[in-house]
């Protein structure tokens, strides 16, 4: 017999892989998006970016939101507001209605993406949280894959706008399911009007940044274009720091970070989360992943919840040692192979894709023991919306490593594009150098995790701290 509380974290399971799905199953149909709507892939280029843009900038607000709204309810709306979207990108007859239903589709899938891991967090007790957060996160990591699948084979057979139908369909399942399984959690007493000023701020500012980062490496882009972008991006992160400091309540509490385990903890998250980001990008230069990611995410759905158990029994610190030792282990083994060992390379993609998924629950985990349970939408949105910056500042940084290699080994720097000017001696340094950064990168994930100690149990932080300087309690994940 499945429990109450499996059925409330396989639902929100189930929205988390929709969601991650809707992320990458557009991509690969935006050729045929383009020849439907008589457009440029430059326009259609946004139907896909806006979909990042704002679950990356929007997981934090949303939380912050649930807060205040309570967890639950912003979850079943999220994935209504999914779900009616999906379904006007199925039927829109404009690129422009694509675009714009696309961003309330990202927003939807912010509001049960930030809120799934604040539930289970709150809901399960302790000893049973690594187990429910391996669920969320193996979710993630399979719909991701397989929404890429999906999409081609989908756009291939049918035609582009029934991915949207797909995906409308397993979301409006996910509402009832989670409406009927999923407890109340009560919203916590609102002291201050909801942090407007301070949402428009740090939404602007990430999407200058991440839009930056970008653009950077394109060669059709000048370095003008991203240099405005990153000063923009300074200036508003600026005021938003100040705005932050002077508001009772705000959308962002800095404070969490003045509880050192949380922010350890947050800190080796993110470093993985760049590694991870910045390899999945660039490994397709060195072998074709598909099929092989495809493999990875199903044995990755396998070892997460492996792994939460593992955190529960043992103590979520011992895991994430061991999680970033292993994937050290991996990337050093990445440098002594040459680009003709193909299969070796392809295992340890695998491997990689692994140790990830094994290091996401317990130190998702490590991060919500050290919050108080009243900011758990707050500090989910947080750690989504790091993943997600991660994503693109470890592009960035691989990119920048790749080309310094290229040209270092005597490709003229001319402002063309890499790709078609490689050639098998100017590959091999790019290759090496890609996974020397990665080492590099990754090393300091081993420091942090020792530092971030787990929680005694019965020992949560309380959640009576005050408004202000004590604005900083921490939450849920």
């Amino acid at each position: 017999m499945i429990r109450h509380d499996q059925r409330a974290v396989g639902a929100i399971a189930l929205a988390t892989f929709v969601g991650l799905a809707g992320l990458g199953s557009v991509n690969i149909a935006a050729l045929l998006i383009a020849e439907d709507f008589h457009t440029t892939l430059g326009i259609v280029s946004w139907v896909i970016s806006s979909y990042m843009l704002v679950l990356a900038g929007f997981c934090i607000i949303t939380g912050r939101i649930a807060d205040h709204r309570g967890l639950k309810r912003t979850f079943l709306e999220g994935t209504l507001l999914f779900t009616v979207s999906s379904l006007v990108c199925f039927c829109t007859p404009d690129v422009l209605v694509l675009i714009l239903a696309r961003v309330f589709q990202a927003a939807g899938a912010a509001m049960f993406i930030a809120t799934g891991q604040a539930l289970i967090a709150v809901v399960l007790p302790l000893e049973k949280r690594g187990a429910g957060l391996s669920w969320f996160n193996a979710a993630a990591l399979v719909g991701t894959v397989v929404g890429i699948g999906m999409g081609g084979i989908v756009s291939d057979a049918i035609g582009w706008r029934y991915i949207f139908l797909l995906l409308a369909l397993p979301a409006l399942a996910a509402f009832f399911l989670a409406r009927k399984y999923v407890p109340e959690v009560p919203a916590r007493p609102v002291k201050a009007p909801f942090d407007i000023a301070g949402s428009v701020l740090f939404f602007s500012a990430m999407t200058a940044l991440l839009t930056g980062l970008s653009m950077d490496y394109q060669p059709a882009v000048t370095d003008l274009t991203p240099a405005i972008l990153y000063l923009v991006s300074f200036i508003l992160w600026a005021a938003f720091i100040l705005h932050t400091r002077r508001t009772p309540d705000p959308v962002l509490d800095l404070a969490l970070f003045r509880d050192r385990q949380f922010s350890f903890a947050i800190i080796s998250r993110t470093i993985m989360d760049i590694t991870f980001g910045g390899l999945t990008f660039m490994l397709p230069l060195v072998l074709t992943t598909g099929l092989i990611m495809m493999v990875a995410a199903g044995l990755s759905f396998l070892i997460s919840p492996l792994a939460g158990r593992l955190a529960d029994r043992y103590g979520s610190r011992p895991v994430c040692i061991g999680c970033v030792i292993l994937t050290l282990g991996i990337l050093a083994g990445f440098n002594m192979l040459s680009r003709q060992y193909i299969p070796l390379i392809a295992l340890l993609t695998v491997f990689f894709r692994m140790s990830v998924a094994a290091y996401a629950s317990p130190s998702g985990k490590l991060v919500l023991d050290h919050c108080p349970a009243d900011r758990a939408g707050a500090a989910s949105g947080l750690m989504q919306t790091s993943r997600y910056a991660a994503y693109s500042v470890g592009i960035a940084i691989f990119i920048f490593a790749f080309e310094t290699a290229v040209y270092g080994a005597g490709m003229p720097n001319d402002g063309t594009p890499i790709i078609p000017r490689l050639t098998i001696e100017l590959l091999r340094p790019g290759y090496l150098a890609i996974f020397q950064t990665s080492v590099l990168v990754t090393l300091p994930a081993i420091f942090f995790s020792y530092l971030a100690h787990d929680q005694k149990r019965g020992d949560r932080p309380k959640d009576d701290v005050k408004a202000d300087g004590d604005a900083g309690r921490a939450s849920g994940l």
